[in-house]
């Protein structure tokens, strides 16, 4: 998928990294956790928990994995 040179973009190696990018991206967006949980069906603590990187084992094992692979996670907005 190309991607606009201008389109903010980021290297996430681990939870943290990726909710620091949503956050930004959110607050671009005008939107406030609130309005983002409605959005997708949750609630707001879920978007914080993502936000400050809170995740729960899966993620946290999903990540070492990628580590452990050399695997490099790179996330660009559409």
């Amino acid at each position: 998928m190309p991607q606009k040179s201008d389109a903010p973009w980021a290297r996430i190696g681990g939870p943290g990294d990726l909710g620091t990018f949503l956050r930004e991206i959110r607050l671009q967006a005008d939107l406030t956790q609130e309005d983002l949980a409605e959005s997708i069906g949750a609630d707001r603590r879920f978007v914080h928990q993502v936000e400050t990187g809170q995740s729960p084992l899966y993620t946290m094992r999903l990540f070492a994995l990628l580590r452990e692979l050399g695997v490099e996670l790179q996330v660009h907005v559409r």
